[in-house]
């Protein structure tokens, strides 16, 4: 979505500062589009575990720590608007994945 490649034709682009904008900074601001409601605290709280901070998805200890366990317990981690992507990272990652993948591509 904040892609500025995305917005290239679009005539009322938003401000600069929206494309620049962290993860932190969306995560814990009052703006519309960084409210996942839901959403939100189901990755957060995924990520993050069962430690004591874990329970508040608003908590910037929450956050810090859910990175750090991705960044550490995984070895990928994929969106769904970038899903080809995703296969293809896959693909370096798994070595015996590769069969599964070429049937995807063939069928997508």
């Amino acid at each position: 979505m904040r892609a500025e490649k995305r917005w290239r034709y679009i005539l009322e682009r938003p401000a600069q500062a929206w494309f620049n904008k962290t993860l932190e900074e969306c995560l814990f601001s009052d703006d519309p589009e960084c409210q996942f409601g839901e959403y939100q605290e189901l990755m957060i709280t995924y990520f993050c575990g069962r430690a004591w901070e874990c329970g508040n998805s608003k908590s910037l200890d929450a956050l810090q720590l859910a990175k750090k366990h991705i960044e550490e317990e995984y070895s990928v981690v994929g969106i769904l608007e970038d899903f080809a992507n995703t296969m293809v990272l896959l693909e370096h990652y798994i070595p015996g994945i590769q069969i599964y993948l070429i049937l995807y591509h063939h069928s997508a």
